[in-house]
């Protein structure tokens, strides 16, 4: 736990009065959203057609099971990864389903916007004696 970045972001004024649990509860709640620069390999294998994925040809599949097989695919506006993504599946059910998911905000915690994981009790108490 970074308590510095912790005692940083429990000052602002939005914690003033509430005790340590709610602080907490404050911090872990999944209510930001924030829009994709990436989607997982994962998520690629959930959005693909496997009609469309047999249909491709074998350098075609060689580059999708690259793609499939990485923690992030950057899908920036002007990637290549976004643009290579565009080429596999120019057309039809998995083009839709990857248009959908690049549309669906993420939904993060505060801590996990600020870079921190779940924030106990205990965290909030060390953090306020900085």
């Amino acid at each position: 736990m970074d308590y510095v970045i912790l005692a940083e972001e429990i000052a602002r004024s939005v914690y003033r009065g509430k005790d340590d649990p709610e602080v907490a509860r404050m911090l872990n709640l999944v209510d930001q959203a924030i829009d994709r620069d990436a989607i997982t390999g994962d998520e690629l294998l959930e959005c693909t057609a496997l009609g469309e994925l047999v249909g491709l040809d074998d350098k075609r599949r060689a580059i999708y099971c690259l793609l499939a097989g990485k923690d992030q695919i950057c899908i920036e506006q002007g990637s290549k990864m976004r643009e290579l993504l565009k080429v596999l599946f120019a057309e039809g059910e998995t083009r839709a389903n990857l248009i959908a998911l690049v549309k669906s905000p993420l939904l993060r915690s505060r801590a996990q916007l600020i870079g921190l994981d779940r924030v106990k009790p205990g965290h909030v108490m060390k953090a306020r004696h900085i």
